[in-house]
């Protein structure tokens, strides 16, 4: 940047309120670009310390043909609440591999006139080119839920949503008739919502997204803070779909909020008050979204959101950027290169430039998900439900028997204890054994050889679920 005082005038047009963008050339490794427009941004995460603010770039903001990777903006993000820099890589990673709409991340070492400034975080803009590289289209209305997108139904005049929501795209047009009309379904009866929710919005990604927000703990989102999304309707199915958007303190990372709340957080979270969050309320009321959300909890503890899976890219991620954290001036570090290191594995970082805790990453995983585990089975519900359920779920033969009985089952849980004994009709214990398996199709053979003649109870139990059948042996 070659204007004098460009600092001070960056920090002045973004304390103005205005979105005043100055021009600097940009170097991305060898690649260099002229006129780019630079201005800072964010809200709380403006609070950095030093000179480590949140920048955005618009790259095509002076000269319309300059992009990189198809992108025309840019955003820097400082991770102001994580001194792991991880949190919001690992979990728009997760969501880009589960298939959901949900801007890309990366790493980029910054400097300002060759003056290395520190580590930051490269996340994709929800613009044009991200609608058609996620839905193959970008002409439809393109609505983000800030600052204040509750979904709470204020009347069919446009005009009444103006100050709670932004429109993107086609605003020369701003045609808001299709987000009134979605407001109006959302908030419909249950029997009206259940009818026509479907057609106005494309329920499933959005179910997947809302137990990933949950089970990560990312309040700074629409279950629980009405804000930090996007709606595009998507010209190809008429339908909304559900983007999400700044995920920066997920993980349990929560103002006022102490560690053990955030890790106890009911995986079935709604308001007091509802209906502030109508979507939330009638999906939740309803038998089959209900059933179909807690399916999606259920596969990610067992299958995605596990120490097995989650540990091995900290530590991966981790090796990655210590060497650019540890360079950091001392005047840009809001957290020293200690906390980095606690916090990526069980250490909570209190105090600093943040007024609560903030749970190491490893900690975090293991008691969410064993608080997770205890809901569910409190709930009365198993992630075995679809499997291991019901009279016809596990096949016993031969029964009665001489020598062997054979169990077969279906199990959708990984990872999943299996226990087996059997009872006499006195209650005595005559067999106990536990198995550990992944998910699939078993049969699993039992030796009864040694047992007397007689009527006994096999007893199987797995998670939540329990189960007893009477099985005869003969000699």
């Amino acid at each position: 940047m070659t204007e004098p005082d460009w600092w001070d005038s960056l920090k002045y047009y973004y304390e103005d309120g205005a979105t005043q963008y100055m021009v600097a050339s940009v170097t991305f490794d060898s690649l260099q670009m002229d006129s780019v427009g630079i201005r800072l941004k964010g809200n709380s995460s403006y609070g950095h310390i030093g000179t480590k603010k949140p920048i955005k770039l618009d790259l095509d903001r002076f000269i319309t043909t300059q992009k990189i990777d198809g992108m025309s903006k840019i955003n820097l993000n400082n991770g102001f609440l994580d001194p792991t820099m991880m949190r919001e890589k690992l979990f728009l990673d997760f969501m880009n591999k589960e298939g959901l709409p949900a801007p890309r991340c990366t790493y980029a070492r910054v400097s300002y006139n060759g003056n290395y400034c520190g580590l930051f975080k490269i996340v994709e803009q929800v613009d044009k080119p991200f609608l058609k590289t996620h839905f193959g289209n970008k002409d439809g209305n393109l609505f983000k839920g800030d600052p204040n997108g509750t979904l709470e139904q204020k009347g069919t005049n446009p005009a009444s949503y103006y100050k709670d929501y932004e429109l993107k795209t086609n605003d020369s047009l701003n045609d808001w008739s299709d987000l009134v009309n979605l407001i109006q379904v959302v908030n419909a009866d249950q029997p009206t919502f259940s009818s026509q929710i479907k057609n106005s919005f494309n329920v499933s990604p959005y179910l997947k997204a809302w137990a990933a927000n949950n089970l990560f703990v990312n309040l700074d989102a629409y279950y629980y803070y009405a804000h930090n999304y996007y709606l595009y309707h998507n010209t190809a199915t008429n339908q909304f779909d559900w983007i999400n958007w700044d995920v920066s303190v997920v993980f349990g990372v929560f103002p006022l909020w102490s560690e053990t709340k955030v890790v106890n957080l009911d995986l079935l979270y709604v308001p007091q008050n509802a209906s502030t969050r109508p979507l939330s309320k009638n999906l939740m009321d309803n038998d089959e979204f209900r059933y179909e959300y807690l399916s999606n909890a259920c596969k990610y503890i067992y299958n995605d959101f596990t120490p097995a899976n989650l540990f091995p890219k900290i530590d991966s991620i981790a090796n990655r950027i210590r060497a650019d954290v540890y360079a950091e001036p001392d005047s840009n570090q809001a957290y020293t290169e200690e906390q980095f290191e606690q916090n990526i594995n069980y250490g909570t970082v209190t105090g600093g430039i943040f007024w609560g805790e903030i749970p190491g990453l490893k900690s975090f995983v293991n008691n969410r998900r064993e608080e997770v585990i205890v809901q569910l089975c409190e709930k009365g519900w198993s992630c075995a439900s679809n499997s291991l359920s019901g009279d016809g779920a596990i096949l016993i033969y031969p029964n009665p028997t001489y020598i062997n009985v054979t169990l077969n089952f279906d199990l959708v849980e990984d990872d999943a204890p299996i226990i087996y004994s059997i009872v006499d009709l006195n209650g005595k214990e005559v067999l106990s054994e536990t198995v550990v398996l992944t998910q699939g199709e078993y049969s699993h053979t039992l030796n009864i050889e040694k047992f007397s003649a007689g009527v006994y109870i096999l007893k199987i139990a797995n998670n939540c679920n329990k189960f007893n059948r009477k099985i005869v042996i003969l000699k």
